[in-house]
Order: C-alpha cells, then sequence, then structure tokens
C-alpha cells in the first residue's frame, strides 16, 4: 500500500482527556491530517463527546485496555479499514 494522506489514519488513546483532546485533534487537522481516530479507554468525562464535535471518529473500548491496548484497538480498526497508521 503506497502512502497516501487521505487514506492514513491518526490513532490517539484517550481517557479521561476532555480538558485536551479538542485541541490535540484541532492542532493534527492543522497539520493536514484529517482521519483522527479517538480510542476512549472508558473516559469518566466528555472526552468521547468533545472528540467527536470536533471531527474525530470515536471507538468506545467495552472494557478498559490502557494506552497500547487501546492502539492496538485502533491498528485494528485501520487494518480492516485497509488505512495506513500514524
Amino acid at each position: 500500500m503506497s502512502y497516501n494522506p487521505q487514506n492514513t489514519l491518526v490513532i490517539i488513546p484517550a481517557k479521561d482527556e476532555a480538558k485536551t483532546i479538542g485541541t490535540v485533534i484541532k492542532e493534527i487537522q492543522l497539520s493536514g491530517w484529517h482521519n483522527i481516530l479517538v480510542v476512549n479507554d472508558l473516559s469518566l468525562d466528555e472526552t468521547a463527546a468533545i472528540a467527536q464535535k470536533n471531527g474525530a471518529l470515536v471507538m468506545d473500548l467495552p472494557i478498559h485496555l490502557g494506552a497500547w491496548g487501546a492502539i492496538q484497538a485502533g491498528m485494528r480498526y485501520a487494518l480492516e479499514k485497509n488505512m495506513m497508521l500514524v
């Protein structure tokens, strides 16, 4: 698979990041990336809603997996969608 920014997924693991997730997503978008997946690792705050409001796809995990588990879940999603990873 060749590099294509339109077919590249940025994965962000997140747990209780409501204060910062919007800014992180906006900065990534300003850098030219638009396919952003926030893997919500059972946040108790508004992380998922804020991520979605700022244009990211959101994957809500059913159990707490930690950062590495959340990244792996995002990688599996990307592979299923035939996307490259960042």
